[in-house]
């Protein structure tokens, strides 16, 4: 073996060791993509849990089945909290439905998105919502409805994985 072989093993196993790490991308939080809704309860430290056969059945998203629900606290803002899996069991989607009174809390959230993402790679608006997203590792998508869109009366954040930005905003 040459002098040279450990630190070419050594550097192979570094780059492998961050390669399989990066793999698993952050999610939502506390959260990773593909956690299986177990992994997902046991991480939120008391905040989420399995949906059970007492309760209103799981919503369906584009074949992605709700089967964890929860609530989370960011500042003064409630959320209750839905994770979504897909057919693999893995986390796909989590969704954040803000609590309190929309005209009161929505200009909270707004301005603690623009301060952590910057300004929205899409903005759209239509008779009766807005849809503003966010690329940055993941996907964020903030939903808020009303008529006009202008006073909302139901607010969500979406949060999905991100594999690249969108080619129109390079």
């Amino acid at each position: 073996m040459s002098r040279g072989t450990p630190i070419v093993i050594l550097l192979v196993s570094l780059v492998w060791c961050v390669t399989l790490g990066a793999a698993k991308k952050q999610g939502w939080q506390y959260t990773s993509w593909g956690m299986s809704p177990e992994q997902v309860v046991r991480a939120s430290a008391g905040e989420a849990r399995l949906i059970s056969d007492q309760d209103k059945p799981g919503e369906r998203i584009l074949g992605d089945v709700e089967k964890v629900r929860g609530h989370s606290t960011s500042g003064s803002l409630r959320f209750d909290t839905q994770f979504f899996f897909d057919s693999n069991n893995g986390l796909s989607l989590v969704i954040l439905t803000l609590q309190g009174d929309p005209r009161q809390n929505y200009p909270i959230l707004e301005t603690a998105l623009l301060g952590k993402y910057g300004a929205p790679i899409e903005d759209k608006f239509s008779r009766f919502d807005r849809k503003r997203r966010w690329v940055s590792g993941n996907t964020v998508e903030l939903d808020q409805v009303g008529s006009p869109p202008t006073v909302p009366t139901l607010v969500q954040l979406y949060y999905w994985p991100a594999p690249q930005v969108p080619t129109i905003h390079k």
